[in-house]
């Protein structure tokens, strides 16, 4: 439970410096795909035929949605503006096509679609307005 505190206040705490940030001239990324140093893990915004309205995130130790078959899709989390991240399973490119993965440094920042990401040097932390969110990468998921 504490380490859900912890996340959840560092959501907040990133919630509440991005337009100071931004103010103060720090770049918001808005590539389409990214990822951290370390290669950890990976997001982007939706191929808009698929969405214009989803983020969408993979790493090791995302779990598989409850009730899904272990032989169809990989595992992967999409969070949009408002609600909670949700976990889906995903067989096809579902990103912009065309798009090249940008590797971010460590303390920088991605918005697109109303969704918010930090990245660590291997983690990435996203979340939206509603302070729901996730934390991955290094074989861990942790939502909120």
């Amino acid at each position: 439970m504490s380490r859900l505190v912890a996340v959840t206040a560092l959501g907040l705490a990133l919630i509440a410096a991005v337009p100071a940030t931004a103010a103060a001239g720090t770049t918001i990324s808005t590539t389409q795909l990214f990822q951290p140093k370390r290669q950890t893990a990976g997001c982007g915004a939706t191929n808009p035929i698929v969405s214009r309205k989803e983020v969408l995130c993979s790493a090791k130790g995302i779990p598989r949605p409850a009730h899904s078959s272990p032989s169809v899709g990989d595992p992967f989390v999409e969070l949009t503006a408002t609600g909670k991240p949700q976990l889906v399973l995903i067989s096809q490119d579902s990103f912009i096509p065309g798009s090249k993965v940008k590797t971010l440094a460590q303390g920088s920042l991605w918005s697109s679609r109303g969704v918010t990401c930090s990245v660590g040097s291997s983690t990435i932390l996203c979340f939206n307005a509603d302070n729901h969110g996730f934390l991955i990468g290094n074989g861990h998921y942790t939502s909120f």
